[in-house]
């Protein structure tokens, strides 16, 4: 999918540092994981301060883009213009989620293979939790993620993401990944699996790990902040 802000075109490097942007952003990795309208303010700063290592490649590459006629620049006199073209840039993710949920419905995806780590993220995000490390972890067919987050008080929390047909299958699952994550990691931090099924009942779940419903994630990361 192109991204209009750039109009017909885009460079590779202003690609490359766009792209980047919004991943480091979305996960994280230069703090907590950031939501659109701050994603906004960052690109808007850089117009005129680009002190952070992805905003001077991002400014110098919109620099060659507006020396070839490309007016970004513009754009940011115009926020909702703006924000309309970063959720268009944005919404692969969401869309991956929605699209496969229709498929797993139809039945034409297995529920266990529902990617739902976009939207952890997301949420991760918009609650103001940071993402320390997202390890991917294959076990027979399937790679799921497990998350090291922090809360805003610095708190850490392990999650994992999983699915499966029905909460039990979805439950089995991430035992299963946190069985194998745990075969290289020992550190006493409280560990919760996060699941969506084609039940989806109840929202949170005692036990060790403890288990939330994808649905209840938002309000779990609210209670525990």
């Amino acid at each position: 999918m192109s991204l209009q802000i750039v109009y017909v075109s885009m460079s590779p490097t202003f690609s490359a540092a766009l792209t980047s942007a919004i991943d480091e952003f979305m996960t994280g990795k230069y703090g907590r994981p950031k939501t659109l309208v701050e994603i906004i303010v960052w690109l808007s700063n850089q117009v005129v301060k680009s002190n952070h290592p992805i905003g001077k490649a991002f400014e110098l590459a919109i620099r060659e883009e507006q020396e070839d006629g490309n007016d970004f620049f513009s754009l940011l006199k115009a926020p909702k213009r703006l924000k309309e073209e970063l959720e268009t840039f944005l919404s692969p993710g969401i869309i991956n989620f929605s699209t496969s949920v229709e498929k797993a419905m139809l039945g034409q995806l297995s529920w266990d293979q529902l990617p739902i780590e976009f939207l952890m993220v997301w949420i991760f995000g918009r609650n103001r939790w940071t993402v320390e490390t997202a390890k991917p972890i294959k076990v027979k067919d399937m790679t799921r993620i497990v998350f090291i987050v922090r809360n805003p008080n610095g708190v850490p929390f392990l999650l994992i993401s999983a699915s499966g047909d029905t909460d039990e299958q979805a439950e089995k699952q991430g035992n299963l990944i946190h069985t194998t994550f745990s075969k290289t990691f020992s550190e006493d931090i409280p560990r919760f699996i996060v699941t969506v099924s084609n039940e989806n009942k109840g929202k949170f779940k005692q036990g060790l790990p403890g288990v939330i419903r994808l649905h209840y994630l938002s309000n779990f990361l609210i209670s525990h902040s």
